[in-house]
């Protein structure tokens, strides 16, 4: 498709191409026939030569265009069938050697850019080629006796030549653009007075001398110097046609038996005519393109000289903008060239460092050693490669300053392979070096208190111990705030940030200067004591902390308290590894926190099997948490009179996929401590929404579900947008949920649990007081929070049956409940006897094994069918829904 197209294009130059060589030769021939029929189209020959120059391909379609031009022109003159192959055969051979020829020298003639491009096109389409394609028409002339061999080839070849002069070398330059710098350079007036004055001298030689070429020439010769290359030629080929048409027009008589003037046949015979007509322009041809090369030569080089400054200036500007410092040496090591920056650092300006010695200008010491270093320039000139300079590497300023550097020096390297110079390029490391020693402190020390953070005290603790001498020993104290967590929720980090830079500057007080204070993260400490004369010296430090630390705090206008359990590992009794001694004095912090918190606990092998039960029961829980081990059961509460069930409480259970199930008292302790009770409820809360919802759409006994929430991990804002967001995911109605609390997590933040409180009201959504009578037990917390429903604890249900005593207790509860507008639930309840007494004190609804244990979900449905657990008539009582 691409070549059919390409021909396509093609096509309208191979029409003009054979017209105009038609046209051309035919021309020439019936201008210049010679006596005997001899007769060349010669200009027809020159101009096929300089289009396929311009064209490139389709080298043999031209070819044949040219043999079938010739053959037309021959036929059109009259001549003989034998002579007009015998012309087209010439023709064609002298175009085809000559464009080979072209090809072969690797001469490229378009726009004649030196003499070899002019020359070698003219010698070998009207030399070279028709001097071998010349035989063919002289030895036919001669079989066929219509002329002599010698005269015949002579004048083919002298015809050939004179043509090619005459047309090719304006064929060959012309373009647009040259027109046009011919047009820019003399104006069309200039270039007309030019051709006017040439052409008028060159016609009146022709009519007076008899050999007018040497006038002609030299004014050609100055017209080249001012028109150039496409003027010169196009100039020089209108001068031959003047003056072959002259000589034609003079020869005319002649030709028919009469005498002429001027330049005539008789003056100057045809060969002598047409060398000397070709040497008279072939100086100006040869002038204008000397005189084209020497201009471009010199544009050339004003080009170069612009590049080349504009490329100076670009590297100096950019060697005056960049940060790092520049000095260039000679061979001899001697200043050439310093940018801003290195005069700023050196302290000398370039104009009198120049030619001064570089070591002169940038001595090097070694920081260290003090010793003058060895120059990296010299011996990067020596050894031909790049070389940095040594670490610590100092340079002495002109003023005896002092700065730390680094960077490298190279060899400039000649175009003759040869070292030219070097180069150094440097710069300030003071920052750096700054920053990176600031970098490494910050990557031991804790951020908040700079106190050296864990990987410091592992490193000092593992060097303590490599270094303890024989029978010495050392202690490792881990001290935990007490109840941190408090100030933090309530007076915000930035209080919490400041007490603990307090505690930090009192701990950093009350030890030893080898003894090493370190932050853990949070509220953690630990102190590591390297020297022990006496394990109980570690106690003594341990109550004096806690006595330091327990003392008021005045933060911000906060007056704080704050306490401290401490834990104490000793080395090398309890372990000679430092993630060993860690390891036993967290597990000992963590028993004096069981043991009330407030004081010291000192490891013992017992506490290490605690801890280590309770670290894998807090994997085991993270793992079970990801696997939805952990699943809700429900157990009923019912009507206290006619025992139908009136809500259901979540409880979670955990059921491992092999082994028995997992008791509540063993896992949820560990998951408040963990922080992850707070996941455990919000798995529950979205189960029972969830349940109580499908339960309803069953068709089933629509009663509200209960679910526990701990305030301790939750913060108020994520609970309530949890509630929200399950409310609407699971469409269930805020009137069947109900959420329980107990007393003293009410009381940790008052402030937290009213507002969360008010905000599940207003939702619709049920609070329960859960656990009642095992914390503050307090009335005003009734009226003060505003609790839906009590749940009394079962401490105060069990012992029901043994005395009025324990009697009167419930009843004073429901009492004060009812005057509050609360419902009371007795949890806990076993037998019948506890039942009865509890409905009699005023509980209107009971929850215990005595009406149904915990049940998982699938066997939930089966008791609200039954709806009524227990002897009794009477319908669903209150609270049912």
């Amino acid at each position: 498709m691409a070549s059919g197209t390409k021909w396509a294009r093609e096509i309208p130059f191979f029409a003009g191409t054979w017209l105009a060589y038609v046209a051309l030769g035919w021309l020439a021939v019936e201008l210049t026939r010679q006596p005997g029929n001899v007769a060349s189209a010669w200009m027809s020959s020159a101009m096929l030569l300089a289009v396929m120059c311009r064209r490139g391909a389709f080298t043999g379609i031209y070819l044949a265009i040219g043999f079938a031009g010739r053959l037309a022109v021959g036929a059109l003159a009259g001549d003989p069938l034998p002579l007009i192959l015998a012309h087209a055969t010439a023709s064609t051979l002298a175009v085809g050697l000559a464009c080979f020829g072209l090809r072969w020298l690797d001469v490229r003639p378009l726009g004649l850019p030196d003499v070899p491009s002019l020359a070698w096109p003219i010698v070998l389409v009207g030399f070279l080629g028709p001097a071998l394609g010349g035989l063919v028409p002289a030895t036919m002339h001669h079989l066929m006796g219509t002329g002599i061999f010698g005269t015949v080839w002579s004048t083919w070849v002298v015809a050939a030549f004179f043509g090619a002069v005459a047309v090719s070398p304006p064929l060959l330059v012309a373009d647009h653009a040259g027109w046009r710098r011919l047009v820019d350079g003399v104006g069309l007036a200039g270039l007309g007075v030019i051709a006017l004055a040439t052409l008028a001298v060159t016609a009146l030689c022709a009519g007076y001398l008899s050999q007018p070429f040497l006038p002609a020439s030299l004014l050609l010769l100055v017209a080249a110097l001012q028109i150039g290359r496409l003027g010169t030629t196009v100039l020089c080929s209108a001068n031959l046609a003047l003056v072959v048409g002259l000589r034609l027009y003079f020869d005319a008589n002649e030709l028919v038996g009469a005498r002429g003037g001027g330049i005539t046949r008789d003056q100057l015979d045809s060969i002598s005519f047409n060398f000397y007509a070709t040497l008279a322009v072939a100086m100006p041809l040869v002038v204008s393109v000397l005189s084209s090369q020497r201009r471009n030569a010199i544009q050339a080089l004003h080009h170069s000289r612009q590049a080349l400054y504009e490329e100076k200036q670009l590297a100096e500007t950019t060697l005056g903008s960049i940060g790092d410092a520049v000095i260039t040496v000679d061979p001899d090591s001697k200043i050439i060239y310093m940018n801003r920056v290195a005069e700023e650092m050196t302290g000398w300006p370039l104009a009198d460092a120049l030619a001064r010695p570089i070591n002169e200008v940038m001595p090097l010491l070694d920081a260290e050693t003090r010793k003058q270093g060895l120059a990296p320039l010299d011996i990067a000139m020596r050894e031909r490669r790049a070389v940095g300079l040594a670490l610590n590497t100092v340079l002495v300023n002109r003023d005896g300053r002092e700065l730390p550097i680094e960077d490298s020096a190279a060899p400039i390297i000649g175009m003759d392979d040869e070292v030219i110079g070097g180069v150094i390029v440097f710069h300030d490391v003071s920052e750096s070096r700054a920053m990176a020693l600031r970098m490494s402190h910050l990557a031991q020390h804790d951020y908040l208190t700079d106190l050296p953070n864990r990987v410091l005290l592992q490193d000092r603790l593992s060097q303590a111990l490599a270094g303890l001498p024989q029978g010495r020993r050392g202690g490792l104290i881990f001290l935990d705030l007490d109840h941190f967590k408090n100030i933090n929720d309530t007076l915000g980090h930035e209080v919490g940030d400041l007490l603990l830079q307090a505690v930090a500057r009192r701990l950093q007080a009350n030890v030893r200067e080898d003894d090493t204070v370190s932050r853990q993260g949070g509220d953690e400490f630990v102190i590591l004591m390297p020297r022990l004369a006496d394990p109980r010296d570690a106690a003594w430090v341990a109550e004096k902390l806690i006595d330091e630390v327990s003392q008021p705090y005045h933060v911000q206008g906060h007056d704080l308290e704050v306490g401290a359990s401490i834990g104490i590992s000793l080395f090398p009794e309890d372990g000679d590894e430092a993630s060993l001694l860690m390891k036993r004095a967290d597990a000992a912090l963590y028993h004096a926190k069981e043991q009330g918190r407030g004081r010291y606990e000192y490891y013992t092998n017992v506490m290490s099997e605690k801890a280590e039960r309770r670290l894998d029961m807090d994997r085991r829980l993270r793992r079970a948490l990801k696997a939805n081990e952990l699943l809700p059961w429900f157990q009923p509460k019912v009507d206290a009179h006619s025992r139908w069930i009136t809500g259901l409480e979540v409880l979670a259970r955990w059921q491992p996929p092999e082994g028995p199930m997992v008791p509540p008292g063993e896992f949820i302790p560990t998951a408040e401590e963990c922080g992850l009770v707070d996941q455990i409820d919000a798995a529950m809360l979205r189960a029972a929404c969830h349940q109580c919802r499908q339960w309803q759409d069953e068709g089933l006994l629509a009663v509200p579900v209960a679910v526990n929430l701990s305030l301790a991990r939750f913060d108020g804002e994520n609970l309530l947008s949890l509630i929200r967001e399950t409310l609407l995911e699971t469409e269930l109605d805020p009137g069947y949920l109900s959420v329980e609390i107990t007393e003293s997590q009410a009381m940790k933040d008052t402030r937290l649990t009213r507002e969360v409180l008010e905000a599940l009201r207003e939702m619709g959504v049920r609070v329960a007081m859960d656990d009642f009578g095992t914390g503050y037990s307090s009335i005003g917390n009734l009226q003060h929070f505003g609790f839906d429903t009590i749940k009394i604890d079962r401490s105060l249900v069990a012992p029901l049956g043994e005395g009025r005593k324990n009697l009167a207790i419930v009843r004073a509860v429901t009492g004060m409940a009812r005057a509050f507008d609360c419902q009371v639930v007795a949890e806990g309840v076993e037998t019948e006897e506890q039942a009865r007494l509890a409905a009699a004190a005023g509980c209107g609804e009971l929850q215990g094994y005595l009406f149904s244990r915990p049940v998982p979900a699938a066997d939930v449905p089966a008791l609200l069918r039954q709806g009524r657990l227990g002897p009794a008539d009477e319908g669903p009582g209150a609270g049912m829904k």
